[in-house]
C-alpha cells in the first residue's frame, strides 16, 4: 500500500490466526499487524473495459503502458479512497472502506453501463 504498509489477504476465517502468526514472527521488531477484514469492502471487475470503468472516476493512469498486471494503485474513485490492482489483464480487484462500499458499488454499476465506455484504453 505504501513503502511501510502492506495489505495482506487471506481467507476471512484465518485473519486472526494470520495476525497472531505475524505477531509471533515479528516479536521485537517495530510493526503493527491488525485484522481490518470487517473495515473493507472488496470488488472484482472482469471484462475488457475494466480500465475504462475505473478511469471514469480515478486520476490514476490506467493505460496498458502505465499500469501492468500485478501493479497496485492507491488512489481515489469518485472522491473516495480506494486501492486497486490487476491480477491479470481484464480483471481488476478493488478495495475501499466498508462505510463507502454501497457508494462504490453504485458508482461502479453506473460507470459500467452498457455502451458507455469510450474504448480508448483498449485501443492502446
Amino acid at each position: 500500500m505504501s513503502p511501510d504498509e502492506l495489505l495482506l489477504f487471506c481467507a476471512y476465517g484465518q485473519a486472526d490466526e494470520c495476525v497472531a502468526t505475524l505477531n509471533e514472527a515479528l516479536e521485537g521488531e517495530h510493526f503493527l499487524a491488525v485484522n481490518v477484514s470487517d473495515a473493507r469492502a472488496q470488488f472484482r471487475l472482469q471484462g475488457k473495459g475494466v480500465r475504462e470503468v475505473i478511469a471514469k472516476g480515478s486520476p490514476a493512469n490506467l493505460s496498458p503502458l502505465a499500469m501492468l498486471p500485478g501493479e497496485i494503485r492507491r488512489t481515489r474513485l469518485g472522491q473516495v479512497a480506494v486501492a486497486f490492482w490487476m491480477p491479470e489483464e481484464d480483471i481488476l480487484e478493488l478495495v475501499c472502506f466498508r462505510s463507502v462500499g454501497v457508494f462504490v458499488y453504485d458508482w461502479l454499476c453506473t460507470a459500467a453501463t452498457e455502451h458507455s465506455l469510450p474504448e480508448v484504453l483498449s485501443r492502446q
